[in-house]
């Protein structure tokens, strides 16, 4: 009997189950295909049917976003640049302060140190002004106070970029030539890091300064040794000779061409000086210093 009732149960829920009937997994990911197929319909300027109750990603009104998110972007990068001067020139003033103090009242490192300490008690969990930090606030009004060139751009930016530039700067120029880069390109604090490790400034203003200086140098050395060459008629056969003696160059330069070192050649000369041998060696070079014209 209990065999029965249970076979016929079997046989009522076959009957009332629907053939092919998909999975319900099938029929979710059927129903999102579909839903991201009416979305792409909709952006390529098809009709968007609401009954349908399918919302696209992105829609034509999307571009007039842009307009008040640009000015969102614009605001906040205002109240960024208004926040980092104020704060500059909060610690231009408490450097000011203690510079003066310092000059006027004797201030040491003891008073800064109790005062770093009385911000920190009335002001809790605030940072940034330690006594070390005072001090630093000191130096920097201190650099650039008379620099009435150079105060503007401090203001402009941050508090650590102008302490790397403070810190790592030798003199006056290199810390203008970084402060003006820094504010022009809008340089990050990793990008100035990256130009001071690099020695821009040496690269780009001082290695040309030497080399003209070196020019320079080697320009008035070359004058003084073709000094030492002579011409005169009645001796060498106007031959170029070296101090007025009866040594030509070109004596001096076929030596050297045969590979005899300046050494021998002083050794067997004693008359001769070891900027002779250079005198020839330079007014050959000059004499060579030309466009050579071949004619057929």
């Amino acid at each position: 009997m209990a065999k029965a009732t249970k076979n016929r149960r079997a046989q009522f829920r076959t009957k009332s189950a629907p053939k092919n009937t998909p999975p319900k997994e099938n029929v979710n990911a059927k129903a999102k295909v579909k839903t991201n197929e009416k979305a792409n319909d909709f952006r390529k300027g098809k009709k968007f049917d609401k009954s349908e109750g399918i919302a696209p990603e992105n829609t034509l009104a999307s571009g007039s976003f842009d307009v008040v998110l640009g000015l969102i972007q614009s605001a906040r990068a205002r109240a960024v640049t208004a926040v980092n001067t104020t704060l500059i020139e909060l610690y231009w003033s408490i450097g000011q302060y203690i510079s003066r103090k310092a000059a006027k009242d004797g201030w040491g490192t003891g008073t800064v140190a109790e005062l770093s300490r009385t911000i920190q008690r009335k002001y809790l969990g605030m940072t940034g002004y330690s006594a070390s930090n005072l001090w630093r606030m000191t130096q920097f009004y201190e650099m650039y106070c008379e620099q009435p060139k150079l105060a503007p751009l401090v203001r402009v930016l941050s508090w650590t970029h102008n302490l790397i530039i403070l810190s790592r700067c030798k003199g006056k120029e290199e810390r203008e030539f970084y402060l003006r880069l820094a504010h022009r390109e809008h340089w990050t604090f990793r990008e100035l890091q990256r130009q001071l490790a690099g020695s821009l400034f040496e690269r780009t203003v001082l290695a040309p300064l030497c080399n003209e200086a070196i020019a320079v140098y080697i320009h008035d050395m070359s004058a003084l040794l073709l000094a030492r060459i002579t011409l005169e008629p009645g001796k060498c056969g106007g031959r170029p000779c070296i101090r007025g003696k009866r040594i030509r160059v070109s004596d001096i330069l076929e030596l050297l061409s045969n590979g005899a070192p300046i050494e021998e050649i002083l050794k067997d000369h004693p008359q001769l000086e070891r900027d002779d041998v250079f005198a020839a060696m330079a007014y050959a070079a000059q004499q060579t210093n030309h466009i050579v014209v071949r004619v057929a």
